[in-house]
């Protein structure tokens, strides 16, 4: 499955550098190494995170809504941003 999803992946970036107008292909080439190199990061970053916890995650998009209102606001757990650096 995860040879798939790399494979969505690659195709997905392809559309973006594809669809994006540059002066010359020098600078395209330059576009897609940039983003492969931040989405590799970003899939990265948050498998650490989530080896770092003991309990479930819930990893949301930036388009995604989310209401913290419950009952029981206690339970919903930590809130907010985080970043583990490590040495």
């Amino acid at each position: 499955m995860a040879g798939k999803r790399r494979a969505d992946d690659r195709s997905w970036m392809n559309l973006e550098v594809q669809g994006s107008e540059f002066q010359d292909t020098r600078l395209r080439r330059r576009f897609a190494t940039l983003l492969e190199k931040l989405w590799d990061g970003m899939g990265q970053a948050s498998a650490e995170r989530v080896k770092a916890t003991d309990g479930r995650v819930l990893i949301l998009q930036d388009t995604t809504a989310f209401s913290y209102q419950r009952e029981r606001s206690e339970l919903i757990g930590y809130t907010g941003k985080t970043s583990l650096r490590t040495g």
